[in-house]
């Protein structure tokens, strides 16, 4: 078959905002916590936009960034600056706002003890987690890399997996906060935000072609996977990687890898659409993602992982097309070692694979995003839609299988 052209788009991470605002900051449509007479207590706001501020941003999938916000969907814990755990935060109520173009998340809760008599401390957020383990925690002596390397820290990955309510995204995140002061009768609320970063990855493949032939995938898999990974990174403050939307230089781009993990082979990707483009009736736009753990491709022989897709034209004994998540130099992909691409937690892959007719030209781009990323959401009913970075320095090459 003649050459087909892979739009590959790696993208840096994107990542949820909890956006802990002052309540003297706070709209008439925000809901303000009642401060017993006799308490401390503490609120936090997360707040999620529901709108892009501006042009060129994308909206992720739906359970891409949902919390579970039950009392056993997350946790909150404080530790101090030699990274050593203090207490659980424990919200009393949680309760939900709908502005114009956003949604409140108010939790609230007495001040712990343990945590009065401290004005600089972390928080750490982990939500989506397939258990917590708070009775291993002991105050003083138990580290966030503890938490991040813990036997419960780790998920299984099926062979097929769907985000849904049920079958959650894990997420992590930290933050250092300073001159924090408790009061009597006064209701303490952070003002910083807190960076979540995703346990997984995200891989996309995007077939464009005419509507003459009906040509279409039969099917579309990645060739290797671990079967198990870490709901954290092994980051354990914020300055290893949220430096104010500077993704490019600043993200942490390390693996944070269960030892031992067996690998799997051939998970198939979901077909999630196949529509007429908007703009372009002949045109049809088919879509297939997969949600992935990390993946070392590195340094790892024959042993890299790659995206391998089959069309429906293909009689049974043809070979499938395969994708690397490389460098691309000239427009061949160059799959040596060094150049190579690992498979990293919050990154968005993207290859769009264009074909007209038999003229199966593939147009590879590789290029990252920068900024501040969110997605949609969904609480219940309701679904909040906030902005994804926009794209720079879009490279496009040929391609020939």
């Amino acid at each position: 078959m003649k050459g087909t052209s892979t739009h590959i788009v790696r993208c840096m991470p994107v990542v949820l905002l909890c956006l802990l605002s002052l309540l003297t900051a706070c709209q008439p449509e925000e809901a303000l916590p009642v401060v017993p007479a006799d308490g401390q207590q503490l609120g936090m706001i997360l707040r999620v936009p529901s709108n892009a501020p501006t042009e060129g941003y994308e909206a992720g999938s739906t359970y891409e960034n949902y919390i579970d916000m039950s009392e056993d969907g997350y946790r909150i814990y404080f530790f101090d600056t030699d990274n050593k755990f203090i207490t659980r935060f424990e919200a009393a109520d949680v309760m939900s706002v709908e502005g114009t173009d956003y949604v409140d998340y108010t939790l609230l809760g007495e001040v712990p003890e343990a945590l009065v008599g401290y004005s600089k401390f972390k928080i750490v957020i982990l939500a989506n987690w397939p258990e917590y383990q708070d009775e291993t925690l002991t105050a003083g002596t138990t580290t966030i890399e503890n938490i991040c390397n813990a036997e419960w820290a780790q998920f299984d990955f099926p062979n097929s997996f769907v985000l849904s309510e049920n079958n959650r995204m894990p997420f992590y995140g930290v933050h250092t906060y300073e001159n924090v002061s408790f009061k009597a009768n006064e209701a303490t609320l952070l003002s910083e935000s807190i960076t979540l970063l995703r346990a997984m990855a995200k891989v996309e493949v995007i077939l464009e072609t005419d509507n003459f032939f009906n040509l279409s995938f039969d099917w579309v898999r990645i060739s290797r996977y671990n079967l198990k990974g870490y709901c954290a990174p092994a980051v354990y403050s914020e300055e290893d990687y949220d430096h104010d939307g500077n993704w490019e230089n600043d993200y942490a781009e390390t693996l944070h890898l269960v030892e031992g993990s067996a690998i799997g082979e051939n998970c198939n990707f979901l077909r999630v659409s196949r529509d007429a483009d908007a703009t372009d009736s002949d045109k049809i736009i088919e879509k297939w993602i997969a949600y992935l753990p990390e993946y070392e491709n590195k340094d790892t022989g024959e042993d890299y992982a790659c995206v391998e897709a089959k069309f429906n034209i293909q009689v049974g004994n043809d070979v499938p097309h395969k994708i690397y998540f490389s460098q691309y130099t000239g427009g061949k992909p160059d799959n040596n070692n060094e150049n190579r691409l690992n498979i990293e937690r919050n990154n968005l892959y993207r290859f769009r694979v264009k074909c007209t007719g038999y003229d199966y030209t593939l147009t590879l781009a590789v290029q990252n995003w920068f900024g501040t990323y969110e997605n949609i959401f969904e609480y219940g009913d309701g679904q909040v839609v906030s902005p994804v970075a926009p794209w720079d320095d879009e490279i496009n090459n040929d391609y020939e299988f």
